[in-house]
């Protein structure tokens, strides 16, 4: 049976890009660990918009709006909105807790690992919040398991749009 990254690749048509990115140092700076299946994701050319709608970061400035790097500027955003009352963390949230973003949509979703003392990168489970950052839905697997379940259909969130979510467009690169 093909691995996550191997199901990607298959399906999305993937090419590397060529461009070697800096994995310890994006580490360093977003001071978290990156789960190992995504940065092979990413390094295997799946840098880009997923079913015409999950958009996945890379550590990059070129990436703009879908630069890993940006991910804790993210959370310190979400800690004020909670911290002022104008939204809530997930119900099981605990204080030593992190999030580090790692994809969003064009509907204003994002998907995030969170990461805990303790617990390896590999473990993160992923949490998806909706537009408005005041429900979440927490999913036990690791971002490739995410994207391969929702390419199979075993993976569905409330808050992705049936309306653009396509999985016949599996794969398009930013720069296409």
């Amino acid at each position: 049976m093909n691995t996550n990254i191997e199901q990607l690749t298959e399906a999305g048509n993937l090419v590397p890009s060529g461009t070697a990115f800096d994995w310890a140092g994006a580490e360093r700076q977003i001071e978290a660990p990156i789960p190992v299946d995504y940065q092979k994701l990413i390094d295997a050319g799946g840098d880009g918009v997923w079913f015409d709608y999950i958009r996945l970061y890379a550590p990059d400035a070129r990436y703009q709006d879908q630069n890993l790097l940006k991910a804790p500027g993210v959370f310190n955003e979400l800690q004020a909105f909670w911290e002022d009352g104008d939204t809530e963390p997930p119900e099981d949230w605990v204080d030593d807790d992190r999030l580090v973003v790692w994809a969003g949509t064009g509907n204003g979703e994002r998907l995030y690992w969170r990461q805990s003392p303790n617990v390896s990168a590999e473990q993160f489970p992923v949490y998806v919040a909706d537009a408005d950052g005041d429900r979440w839905e927490r999913f036990d697997m690791s971002a490739t398991d995410f994207l391969v379940g929702v390419l199979t259909g075993e993976v569905r969130s409330a808050f992705f749009s049936e309306t653009f979510l396509r999985t016949d467009r599996v794969f398009r690169r930013y720069d296409a």
